[in-house]
Formats: structure tokens, sequence, C-alpha cells
């Protein structure tokens, strides 16, 4: 199947997007790459403008909260992004580096822009006394604000900011599909089935061929059945394919449900 990990490291195939995916460092559990998560929300993305990385969120020390304290079960947070850690006015969508420490029970957390439906898709998966990174692209909403949702427990959350993608909403929804274990698909407006090939491996040899596109992948929501903690989507040896491997805490694959997104650039 030509898998993304070769000596504890991701390797992506010749066919690698150029769009809004992002590589990332990330060093938990054994995984050191992946793409950047994309909140699945209308709107588009253009040129990506790297940032030095900064603090914008730390619910530890109250930084970006009007004080500090961990975000409890069913409750979410407003975090202005725009202006915060060299993000501009005009920026459409960030990249964070998104950060669950001090969990208190199983739980996932979502990211999304306010303003908006919250979506049923996770960007982080939490397990108690394990500090869980992951990387996401998130649309920015009302004011550039953007909301993060815990489900379940307590659990303190932060981000730091890796850059923005400068754009403006079109009203045009990405491409997503919601499947599940099995790769079939349960919602969304990508039509098309991920079959499942092996232990967490899923492969799509048909929706692969917008090559400037973006493709991030997100498990879905679901901790109490699921130990999946991590999506990432590959290119196969052709460019119609799509691969989504899904890895557990420990870096081992994983049967699991998972949301695709593809954003296209424009301009």
């Amino acid at each position: 199947m030509g898998g993304p990990m070769v000596g504890g490291r991701l390797v992506r195939s010749r066919w690698a997007a150029i769009g809004a995916a992002v590589a990332v460092t990330l060093g938990f559990g054994g995984i050191v790459g992946a793409r950047a998560a994309l909140v699945a929300t209308p709107g588009t993305l253009s040129a990506f403008e790297p940032l030095p990385p900064a603090r914008i969120l730390d619910t530890r020390t109250g930084l970006g909260v009007p004080q500090p304290g961990p975000l409890g079960a069913g409750e979410e947070l407003v975090l202005t992004v725009q202006g915060a850690g060299g993000v501009p006015d005009d920026a459409s969508s960030v990249v964070l580096n998104l950060t669950a420490t001090g969990g208190t029970a199983p739980s996932f957390i979502t990211a999304y822009p306010d303003g908006q439906a919250r979506p049923e898709a996770s960007v982080l998966n939490v397990q108690p006394g394990v500090d869980t990174p992951n990387m996401i692209t998130a649309t920015l909403g009302t004011d550039g604000r953007l909301r993060i949702y815990n489900n379940a427990g307590s659990v303190h959350v932060v981000a730091d900011v890796a850059g923005y993608y400068h754009g403006h909403d079109h009203g045009a929804e990405p491409a997503w599909v919601r499947v599940d274990a099995n790769g079939t698909m349960v919602a969304g407006n990508l039509f098309s089935n991920i079959p499942r090939q092996s232990v967490g491996f899923y492969k799509s040899t048909t929706i692969g061929s917008f090559i400037d596109c973006g493709w991030t992948a997100t498990v879905n929501a679901d901790p109490v059945t699921s130990t999946a903690r991590m999506a990432v989507v590959d290119r196969g040896a052709f460019p119609t394919d799509i691969e989504v491997f899904v890895y557990d805490a420990n870096g081992g694959l994983v049967d699991a449900g998972f949301t695709l997104v593809r954003v296209c650039p424009t301009g």
C-alpha cells in the first residue's frame, strides 16, 4: 500500500498536493508528520503566509481568554485570532498547532468559525493524562474569531499560530465526505466511498484528480468506541489516488471513521 511511515518519518509521494495541506512535525506517539486538519465550513483559501510560531491561547495562564481555567464539559471558548500573533485583519483562515493537556476524561475538541453552527468533526481526541497536539487549518468567523469546544470532562487548550491564508468567503462550500470505519460514505457533498484496504488504511482511486488542491482528514468525533487519534492524507502512485491512514496514540494503524475535506486554492 506504500504507507507514509518510513524510518519514523512521513514520506510524501510524487503526487503530493501543493494546495492548502501543510506538512508539520508533531512528535507525539511516534507520529512525526501530518497534514493540517481543516474545519469543513463554507469558504475558499488562497495564498498561505507562514508566521514565526507565536502562542495566542493558553487556558492554563489565561492567555487569549478572560481568565485562566480548563474548558469544561460542553463548554466552548471564543478566541480572537485576527490581530494575534501576527495574523492580519484580512486573514480568512489560520494554521494553528492546537494542544490538549490535562484532560480528565475521554473527549474530543472541535474548532469552528464564530457565528456558524458547530460541526460534528473532531480536530483533537482527548484522553486523560495524555498531551495531544495537532496542526489544524481553521476558517475564521465573525470579526476573525474562532470557537473551540470541549465535549466531556475538563481540559486545558493551548494554541500556537503558524501562519494564515488570505482569501475571502465566496459562499462556496469545500468538498467533503464523512465515512464510517469501513470507508462507506455517511454524509457530505464529495459523493464517494473510500474503501478500507487493510487495518487503518483507506483508498479511493477516483477522487484525487484535483492536483493543486489541499486534502485534509480528521477522525470523526467518537472517543468512546474509537482509539484513533489522527488521520493522515497521502497521495498514491497515480494522480487520481487519495489514501488515508488512521493512527492510534502509539502510532499504530487502527480502523475508524473520518472526514476528508478538499479545498482548492484561488488566485
